[in-house]
């Protein structure tokens, strides 16, 4: 069908329909004016025009009781139609989203439900976890405080060591064995079978057996060591003694072995004036706040 004929209403392309047998009626009459050959045809031809007038008005009544859209134009109909099918497809695609809400919200309050669950099955073990991380923590906190590898346990000594008490220890640990003697002469030492002494440390001793090669064995008081922790236990008046004693040994020695004038000399002279110059009453007082 061409696009000029979709404007075309029904009810005219009936009537064109309806107009082809009155032709034909015309035509019949024409044939009916010249003389008939025979009486049996003109009957048959007669009988053929009726027919086809019938066969035509059934048509029309039909189609004019199927619907009143036979007046509408067929390009408007396919129009209608497609927009009913728009209309069709919008409703199921809302229908399908309306569905799948629910089944979202079906979802998401399954899985707080769950959620919920989870938290009061957890609850009840909240707190038993923070005891147990807090007390985690302090058994930490300590073990670090008595570390002196750790950077809290080294920041407590640069604290002691910025005290003039902490100064003397430093003082006399840098030269303790110009004044103290450890071990004692007089302690003596007898290692077990198997060991050996360790040349230029009196006191410890390796092993030589196989079961236990290489072992060392010390043998030596620790609690009379000369270490930061029994010097600090000292007051400051015997730590001040035991420096400037440390400090004028150390002068003779140097100027025995180098002469005198050394750049080391004036270094020693100038830290035996400053220890000297501690007040070593202050000194304990300042120091007893840290504590070791």
């Amino acid at each position: 069908m061409s696009d000029s004929e979709d404007d075309v209403l029904v009810s005219e392309l009936i009537k064109k329909e309806s107009e082809t047998p009155q032709h034909a009626d015309k035509e019949d009459k024409a044939e009916q004016q010249l003389p008939p050959k025979n009486e049996n045809e003109v009957a048959v031809k007669e009988e053929k025009s009726s027919n086809d007038v019938k066969n035509d008005v059934a048509e029309k009544i039909i189609e004019d009781d199927d619907d009143s859209d036979d007046n509408i134009p067929i390009a408007e109909l396919l129009k209608r139609k497609t927009k009913q099918k728009a209309e069709e497809t919008v409703a199921a695609t809302e229908q399908r989203k309306s569905m799948n809400g629910a089944t979202t919200k079906r979802t998401i309050s399954i899985n707080n439900k769950k959620l919920q669950e989870k938290k009061l099955s957890n609850a009840s073990t909240t707190k038993k976890d923070i005891n147990k991380i807090n007390s985690n923590d302090n058994l930490k906190k300590r073990k670090l405080e008595n570390d002196p590898s750790s950077s809290t346990s080294c920041s407590i000594y640069s604290d002691y060591y910025e005290t003039r008490k902490g100064f003397l220890v430093q003082t006399l640990l840098r030269r303790w064995w110009y004044v103290i003697q450890w071990p004692r002469e007089s302690d003596q030492f007898t290692p077990p079978p198997g060991y050996e002494g360790l040349d230029g440390f009196r006191g410890v001793f390796v092993c030589t057996n196989t079961a236990n090669l290489g072992h060392i064995l010390d043998m030596r008081d620790h609690k009379t060591c000369p270490c930061l922790v029994n010097f600090a236990n000292k007051p400051a008046e015997e730590l001040k003694t035991l420096c400037v004693q440390a400090i004028k040994e150390q002068l003779r020695q140097l100027i025995d072995s180098e002469g005198s004038g050394s750049k080391l000399e004036r270094q020693l002279k100038d830290e035996l004036k400053e220890v000297e110059a501690v007040k070593t009453d202050k000194a304990d007082k300042f120091a007893a706040k840290i504590k070791l």
